[in-house]
């Protein structure tokens, strides 16, 4: 399983009203809330680690940081895990989980984990603890603010490959729906080809 398809398998069980979600999140350290704006103004890295995930539930008012692994060596990796949320979570493939969820138990206490699996169900396997955050709000805020900008613009520079997503789409409903003949899924090929000019 590749990043990309663990992140939308992640994205549609989290997404539902007031939850709001981005990726690659360059978050700030546990510098005094000053100091990093004026790192963050000036364009410096200083005081930033990243995080694969995270949601603000405005629900609650809580944060919730993730941590995407695809493989044992993505595991492993001297790449710095950000777990500054209220809640904090690994995000893994069944597989990879099975190998490393001893190193978890035993080395990451209070942080929780999720299991995607091959049908693109995701699990909660694992609760996290509840922590008090572990940096300024407010810089949060800006780096979340930021973040979300930042990919609102690529989306607006890069073309989007609809063409994979109307696929991907197809076969989720197919998977799910098609053998109980609740979708009549060649109706939905022949319409979505008419719709976008796309060879199903």
């Amino acid at each position: 399983m590749k990043t990309k398809e663990l992140e939308r398998i992640l994205h549609a069980h989290l997404y539902g009203n007031e939850k709001y979600i981005t990726y690659e999140m360059k978050v700030p350290t546990a510098f005094h809330k000053w100091e990093h704006q004026k790192h963050w103004l000036q364009g410096s890295n200083l005081g930033e680690e990243r995080v694969d995930a995270c949601m603000y539930n405005a629900a609650n008012g809580k944060w919730y940081f993730y941590e995407l692994k695809v493989s044992v060596n993505d595991f492993h990796s001297s790449a710095k895990l950000s777990f500054q949320g209220n809640y904090n979570y690994f995000v893994l493939p069944q597989d990879i989980y099975e190998k490393v969820k001893d190193e978890i138990a035993e080395n990451y206490k209070g942080i929780g984990v999720y299991v995607a699996y091959e049908n693109r169900l995701i699990q909660c396997v694992v609760k996290p603890k509840q922590q008090d955050l572990q940096v300024d709000e407010e810089s949060l805020k800006i780096a979340f603010i930021r973040s979300l900008t930042c990919r609102a613009f690529k989306l607006q520079k890069e073309e989007i490959d609809m063409t994979y997503e109307l696929k991907w789409l197809v076969e989720e409903f197919e998977e799910r729906f098609g053998k109980c003949g609740l979708v009549d899924i060649t109706l939905l090929k022949s319409e979505i080809s008419k719709r976008f000019k796309i060879d199903m």
